[in-house]
């Protein structure tokens, strides 16, 4: 299947230029023939009026050759491309410990995104795909371009929850206080983890909660609950207060 689509693509080369040279050669010897007729005033003799007939059969055989090329070449190409549609291969992303195998669609020549979606496993954080199962380094991530010459298989990469720290992600409530009256509430993230932010809605007497914010003195949030969020340390997020004017008259 390849091989025809090689050289259907060979083909179609060779009649393509074939095609260039041929109009470049017949405008040539148009070009020259008409300027030399305007040029030549009077009554052409026997002999240039044989030249020109010359020409101008040259003129026809050379382009009736090229165009029998490039019908040749476009004959090749049809008998030679595969009456279906060009080959599909098959992308398998294998778990590898986790929980489940997928595949993948990718057509011959075309570039895909990645999508082989993020597997779960037991006290392992996935890192990506490889195509050696027992990789520790990712060569390949969901949502990049891969381009298949054949059916492959991609292996999900983990690395040991235990070799990774865990990180205290702090909300202050900023003048505010939880709904159990405290006003400071931790989230445990370990290193590299995507975990949806925690921090739950604080309540403060004349004002609405935004979101938070890593500076306390913010008016706009940086960070939303139910967010996904990754640290690499501990880090506090501040309460962002939108708090209603009081005037005094």
């Amino acid at each position: 299947m390849i091989k025809d689509l090689l050289i259907n693509e060979m083909w179609v080369g060779i009649s393509g230029m074939a095609t260039i040279i041929g109009l470049i050669v017949t405008s040539l010897i148009f070009y020259f023939t008409v300027r030399q007729q305007r040029n030549n005033k009077s009554q052409p003799t026997n002999e240039e009026a044989a030249k020109s007939k010359k020409r101008i059969m040259w003129m026809v055989i050379l382009t009736a050759s090229f165009l029998v090329t490039t019908l040749m070449g476009f004959f090749v190409s049809y008998k030679n491309t595969p009456y279906e549609q060009a080959p599909t291969f098959r992308l398998t992303f294998s778990a590898n410990g986790g929980e489940y195998i997928r595949s993948q669609n990718f057509i011959y020549g075309v570039k895909g995104l990645i999508e082989g979606g993020t597997p779960r496993r037991d006290g392992f954080v996935f890192r990506g795909w490889s195509t050696d199962s027992t990789s520790t380094k990712p060569t390949h991530l969901n949502n990049n371009y891969v381009r298949l010459s054949g059916n492959d298989t991609l292996y999900a990469v983990w690395n040991s929850e235990s070799t990774f720290p865990t990180y205290i992600l702090t909300f202050n409530a900023n003048g505010g206080k939880f709904s159990n009256g405290n006003k400071i509430l931790t989230q445990n993230i370990k290193h590299g983890e995507r975990k949806l932010l925690e921090g739950g809605t604080p309540i403060r007497k004349g004002c609405t909660f935004i979101g938070w914010h890593p500076k306390r003195n913010s008016t706009t949030a940086t960070h939303l609950n139910n967010n996904y969020q990754t640290i690499g340390g501990n880090v506090t997020l501040y309460a962002v207060w939108n708090c209603k004017k009081v005037y005094i008259r």
